[in-house]
């Protein structure tokens, strides 16, 4: 049974990749692999089993390059 926090974002989004792959063109899969490997793993600490909204949005606001007030 699947707890929350049982599992980290690297190892959900490795599962999603892989599912992924036999679904995209290989010009499509390997943007969204560079998207997950060179820009979400690294910002939500890949390891980390916690990542909450806010991180989310500091995420999309860092790539979007409009400043953060909080």
């Amino acid at each position: 049974m699947f707890r929350s926090g049982e599992e980290t974002f690297a190892e959900i989004a490795s599962r999603y990749d892989a599912h992924q792959k036999a679904r995209l063109t290989v010009k499509a899969y390997e943007r969204e692999h560079s998207i997950i490997e060179n820009h979400l793993k690294p910002f939500l600490l890949a390891n980390s089993r916690l990542f909450r909204r806010l991180d989310v949005q500091r995420y999309v606001t860092a790539r979007s390059g409009a400043s953060q007030s909080t």
